[in-house]
């Protein structure tokens, strides 16, 4: 998952769901991706915490599919 904000730098920690993600890359300061842990089906808040110890909740929840879904996959836009 791709993140935009303020404040990014060593030290930022991604939750889903309480679930710490399982790799943070900080591109700069305001870019930064994170790959989301397992977990069962259904929706998750996504929390971000900076450095300076600001916590910001994504304003869309993230949610996790139990893969009977015929829906699009995860790279279909």
């Amino acid at each position: 998952m791709t993140f935009g904000g303020v404040g990014f730098g060593k030290g930022t920690t991604v939750t889903f769901g309480g679930i710490p993600a399982r790799e943070i890359h900080v591109i700069n300061g305001t870019v930064m991706h994170a790959i989301a842990p397992s977990h069962a089906a259904g929706a998750v808040d996504v929390v971000v915490r900076n450095p300076d110890g600001r916590n910001v909740m994504a304003s869309v929840r993230y949610q996790y599919v139990d893969g009977s879904d015929s829906g699009p996959g995860g790279w279909d836009y």
